[in-house]
């Protein structure tokens, strides 16, 4: 079962705590304190990576020194990218748990335009990401 845990009065439990460093990190574009909530084999899987990363032949990058990579890349790209949350749903499993995150991406500062994402986290018994898919729905522009 997926607990929707973003915006309501719980005590915020471990992962929670693990996502909201993750959201923190990415929004100060802090890639040490994102890479420390990452075992050391953590693999994003992200299928704009050939985008953002043009001599990468996978849709993945694995391991903390190539997500610092990853994430230096996309920071170099999108000085100003921020992300917003809009829930998030967690489901404790054995030997670890699993996060659904969804949140708008606003790759710029005058926040008109954004694109709405899901990343599905994989975490292990420590509450480190070991594994992170990210699915991207469509870019929008406000108008005004």
């Amino acid at each position: 079962m997926y607990l929707k845990s973003l915006e309501d009065n719980m005590e915020k439990n471990p992962i929670q705590i693990a996502i909201d460093k993750w959201i923190e990190g990415w929004n100060k574009h802090n890639i040490e304190e994102i890479a420390e909530i990452y075992t050391e084999d953590a693999e994003i899987y992200d299928p704009k990576i050939k985008e953002i990363m043009p001599d990468k032949k996978e849709l993945f990058v694995k391991g903390k020194e190539e997500i610092k990579d990853y994430l230096k890349t996309v920071f170099l790209l999108f000085p100003d990218i921020e992300i917003k949350p809009v829930g998030l749903w967690i489901k404790k499993k054995i030997g670890g748990s699993e996060a659904i995150l969804e949140y708008f991406i606003y790759p710029d500062k005058n926040k008109k335009a954004y694109t709405d994402a899901v990343v599905k986290f994989f975490l292990d018994k420590e509450d480190k990401i070991k594994g992170e898919f990210i699915y991207y729905g469509l870019g929008y522009v406000e108008k005004g």
